[in-house]
């Protein structure tokens, strides 16, 4: 289950998700390939079995300040210097040279990354924020190698969390009577009344423990809505209105 701080909260119209496809191709030297533990493994609650075979890589990602911080887990094919032809042209002939000589790893990756409940200016495309985000790698041992290229291939936003409320909470208190979303409202009757009760908290801890341990309802009841009103999930919304009329 996600973490939600209502405070940071400010409205439909300026606090949405952020969902950004990044490229990154970067440079690791030699010395930086030795295997570490196998945090996958550990993360996936499987048997930690300490050392694994492959090169690995751990790079913590620091960008949009005070607002995100992600880690990013690679297992590398091999150690060998790879890149990708589609973007070979964009990284210099000398490191490409040093990455053969050295036995370095030249790599190619995209990031999904989502940014929840990402405050911004009114009026900002998701593609004007996802460009003036540095998107650093900030690796745990500075010097581990070079990062070559940063491209955004995609940003969009999609409606956060409070916002969902605020509209799962609009169909429940104003459109009992609805026909169409008659069958729709019988059935949520957890997640609709869970929602009331979120957009008229002040905070989040305003909730009771068993509130705060169903939030997944959320996210279940509004998906259910938009396939009734036969929509994406993942779009843009700032109300039920908007919601009828894509």
């Amino acid at each position: 289950m996600r973490v939600f701080y209502k405070e940071n909260y400010n409205s439909a119209d300026s606090t949405k998700v952020l969902q950004v496809s990044l490229l990154k191709v970067f440079y690791v030297y030699p010395e930086f390939l030795e295997p570490p533990h196998d945090i996958t493994k550990w993360q996936r609650g499987d048997k930690f079995d300490e050392f694994t075979e492959e090169p690995k890589l751990r790079i913590d990602a620091l960008g949009y300040p005070g607002k995100m911080k992600f880690d990013y887990h690679s297992d590398f094919i091999d150690a060998d210097y790879k890149y990708t032809e589609e973007y070979g042209n964009e990284i210099s002939e000398d490191l490409k040279k040093v990455a053969l000589e050295d036995d370095g790893i030249m790599l190619q990756t995209v990031w999904d990354v989502v940014i929840y409940d990402c405050n911004f200016e009114a009026g900002k495309s998701a593609e004007e924020l996802a460009g003036s985000v540095p998107w650093f790698i900030d690796s745990n041992t500075p010097g581990y190698g070079q990062e070559l290229l940063t491209k955004v291939l995609s940003a969009n936003f999609s409606s956060s969390f409070f916002t969902k409320c605020a509209i799962l909470s609009d169909v429940a208190t104003n459109h009992s009577s609805d026909e169409s979303l008659a069958e729709f409202i019988e059935y949520n009757d957890i997640g609709l009344p869970l929602a009331q009760r979120i957009n008229i908290a002040e905070e989040i801890s305003d909730l009771d423990e068993e509130d705060q341990d169903n939030l997944d309802y959320i996210d279940e009841t509004w998906d259910q809505l938009c396939e009734t009103l036969g929509v994406e999930e993942y779009g843009d919304y700032t109300s039920l209105a908007d919601m009828r009329k894509i």
